[in-house]
């Protein structure tokens, strides 16, 4: 439930072409422009019903501080919060009662720091119960519709990341590079005076945002982050998709299937490939987490013999 009241004020006439052309510099890609926007429609949503947030990635100079006065500007200081996401995952969960009122929360300086739980990131992000705590009071529950974005020149460092985590979280390339020269001191007080027809924009999302299953993808380098940002989190769930086909097993248990040294061979050139650098051996391990993890049968799991097959998959 919102209780606050927003900076803007809705007029049907209202427009923001100072904003608008501002964005266009800062993301000359449509997709781009139209992924901000959703969100921003997103974000006048009292639920969660995406179960998504944002990822800004993107150095100093990138535009990204102008690009968050889309938001910023028609939603107004007291509605706005900047709670890092390890703060928010934090097992003492003080910071979590700062969001009961937030329509947006920002991660601006988001850590390299490994987050080793996100229980409780995942259910802020997707608009679960969860509990609160001020300090010295009694823990509270808390059902937030706060969205997120987080920004940073790096993607969330999230242990044991999962494909189900990359799903939740869009991210959005910023390329450009702005120098001082470039920089309007300026624009973001001229945006602040269109506040109005910002508002406008993201209210007349809305219908688009409500026939969706998922929000928008961003543009090229948008999509070419996400795959980045797939092979980083969760390597293995990518190789399987893209380099792999896995058979159903038969009635009779049986099925297609290659043998596990090239399998282990396919995976580290994918990995090369990708600038990783975290290549898989002759241990077992790693083949040990395909039984566990993604169910793929292997006989004997934990016994490791380079010519004995894997069951139901092959190698594209």
């Amino acid at each position: 439930m919102f209780t606050g009241a927003l900076a803007a004020n809705y007029d049907p006439k209202a427009k923001c072409p100072e904003t608008d052309q501002a964005l266009k510099e800062i993301q000359p890609e449509e997709k781009d422009r139209r992924a901000l926007w959703i969100f921003g429609s997103y974000i006048l949503i009292p639920d969660c019903r995406m179960e998504q947030c944002m990822f800004w990635k993107g150095l100093g100079g990138s535009g990204m501080g102008t690009a968050v006065k889309i938001y910023n500007a028609p939603l107004g200081e007291s509605l706005v919060t900047n709670q890092d996401m390890n703060v928010l995952g934090d097992s003492k969960r003080y910071s979590l009662s700062l969001l009961k009122y937030a329509m947006l929360n920002l991660s601006t300086e988001l850590s390299t720091k490994l987050v080793e739980d996100t229980a409780i990131w995942i259910a802020l992000v997707v608009g679960e119960y969860t509990m609160s705590r001020i300090l010295y009071e009694q823990y509270k529950k808390l059902k937030s519709s706060c969205k997120h974005i987080l920004q940073g020149n790096n993607p969330p460092n999230i242990k044991k990341a999962t494909k189900a985590d990359l799903r939740r979280i869009v991210p959005i390339a910023f390329t450009q590079e702005f120098t001082k020269e470039d920089r309007d001191v300026e624009l973001k007080k001229h945006m602040d005076t269109e506040r109005d027809g910002m508002l406008l924009k993201m209210i007349q999302g809305v219908p688009e945002l409500l026939s969706m299953s998922a929000l928008p993808e961003g543009g090229k380098q948008s999509v070419a982050l996400a795959r980045r940002m797939g092979v980083r989190m969760d390597p293995t769930a990518v190789f399987l998709d893209k380099c792999t086909y896995i058979d159903p097993l038969d009635e009779k248990g049986q099925g297609i299937c290659c043998f596990k040294e090239d399998l282990i061979w396919a995976y580290n050139e994918f990995m090369k490939e990708c600038g990783m650098h975290q290549m898989v051996d002759e241990s077992g391990h790693w083949l040990s987490r395909l039984y566990d993890d993604y169910n793929i049968p292997i006989k004997q799991p934990r016994a490791y013999n380079p010519r004995q097959s894997v069951s139901c998959s092959a190698l594209i």
